[in-house]
């Protein structure tokens, strides 16, 4: 095939990237025979659309992978079992991430990721980072990864979605659970396109309501929310995830414990005693969820991965 491409684009045609200048002007593909050529970016819209239909589209980064990225690369995506010895016993976790759009900066921010993990793209917007939890600042690195996920954005004018899965340590169910959270994570996006950040809490949750209409779903939120603010609906969630703790949830929403005890019955005057049944307060915990404004309620150092 790549014999075939050259007659078609002549001298456009780059088979190596240090056979030119800058590699970056460049598209980069496999061939089926995983023969890799480049072709310029100038290429027509149509003519990139027919090179993603029978060409695999690859980054600089995927063409520079380190052992460890090449090691996952083929037990995610391939059929790869042979894996070195240190890695069966890993303890590991996945963050996936999500651009927008495609950007040329692919490569700053393979190399930005690489400081605390693997890094492995699945195609020109999306891919993962899995980080082992071997490290002893853990908690530290997924947070500084999703900071370089934030400063990305502001940076590049990206909007860059992201999901922290729990930790896995049964490196054999490595492939299986990674399309299993990748279902999530592209579930995630769908339902909430403006949250930016989601994690393992998350997860039991959409698992929950994916077999639901969003549409039905919206429906019974808004039966047991209606008349709620933006104000309200935080207050009732930072109380329900302080474990219905009054004074707790006073300190975090910086308020007097009576003003939040007159809100709390504000509400459930209209709502009925949800606070006393378990079962009423689960439902308005998920119709709360649903809304996709849970995440900035919560505390950072309230979510263990």
């Amino acid at each position: 095939m790549r014999s075939q491409l050259m007659k078609l684009y002549n001298d456009q045609l780059v088979l190596d990237p240090t056979h030119t200048d800058d590699p970056n002007e460049f598209l980069w593909f496999y061939t089926d025979r995983k023969e890799l050529v480049g072709f310029p970016k100038t290429v027509s819209t149509e003519e990139r659309g027919l090179l993603h239909t029978f060409l695999q589209r690859v980054t600089l980064s995927e063409l520079s992978q380190s052992e460890a990225e090449l090691r996952w690369y083929q037990l995610l995506l391939e059929d790869a079992n042979n894996l070195p010895e240190h890695m069966k016993n890993s303890d590991y976790v996945f963050i996936f991430y999500y651009l927008n759009t495609s950007t040329d900066h692919s490569g700053a921010l393979t190399e930005a990721l690489r400081h605390y993990g693997s890094v492995v793209w699945t195609n020109d917007q999306e891919g993962v980072l899995i980080v082992e939890r071997s490290t002893p600042s853990h908690a530290e690195q997924i947070a500084l990864v999703q900071s370089t996920f934030q400063a990305l954005a502001e940076d590049l004018s990206v909007d860059v979605h992201d999901y922290v899965t729990r930790a896995y340590t049964d490196i054999s169910k490595a492939k299986a659970m990674f399309h299993a959270e990748r279902e999530r994570f592209h579930l995630f996006i769908s339902w909430f396109q403006h949250r930016r950040s989601f994690n393992a809490t998350d997860a039991p949750l959409i698992d929950l309501v994916k077999t639901h209409s969003h549409k039905a779903l919206t429906q019974w939120q808004q039966s047991l929310l209606q008349n709620t603010d933006h104000e309200l609906r935080r207050t009732i969630f930072t109380y329900l995830h302080s474990q219905m703790n009054l004074t707790k949830a006073a300190r975090q929403l910086h308020i007097h414990r009576n003003t939040l005890q007159y809100r709390l019955d504000k509400f459930q005057e209209q709502a009925g005693p949800v606070f006393q049944h378990f079962s009423l307060t689960t439902a308005v915990y998920l119709a709360l969820w649903l809304t996709g404004e849970a995440v900035p309620f919560v505390h950072i150092d309230e979510v263990s991965v």
